[in-house]
């Protein structure tokens, strides 16, 4: 029977395509929040306790304390532009993403760790650092 390891095969390819397109809508998701200063949609994608790095505020909170810190950074430093420039993966896999946030006289680079918690890709560390 020779078509069986064609069809494994495809349906590996096809598995693996799947599993990978997961993140993908994820970061996206997150990558458009981000863009649009959206703290709620955000705060969907935050664990139950965040490592948050902003300019003047940096700690672990809970979910509901760091997106009122996130509402209060993008009020006061709303995005030009957002942009992710490397994204990859870990062993373990977790997620991250590497991005340039540009605000009116502005550029903060933005580093996000995303792990695979039970079903969900959540936030676990959010970082804005000024250039």
């Amino acid at each position: 029977m020779k078509t069986t390891p064609i069809i494994f095969l495809i349906s590996f390819i096809l598995l693996s395509g799947f599993a990978y397109s997961v993140p993908q809508s994820v970061t996206k998701e997150i990558t458009a929040a981000i863009r649009a200063a959206d703290d709620e949609k955000l705060a969907t994608y935050l664990n139950n306790t965040v490592d948050l790095t902003l300019p003047n505020n940096e700690g672990t909170y809970s979910k509901n304390q760091a997106q009122l810190i996130i509402k209060d950074f993008f009020s006061k430093t709303p995005p030009e532009s957002f942009k992710i420039d490397h994204e990859g993966s870990s062993n373990n896999g977790s997620l991250y993403l590497i991005g340039t946030y540009k605000a009116t006289g502005k550029t903060y680079r933005v580093y996000i760790l995303i792990k695979k918690i039970s079903d969900k890709y959540l936030i676990q560390q959010l970082q804005f650092e000024a250039d």
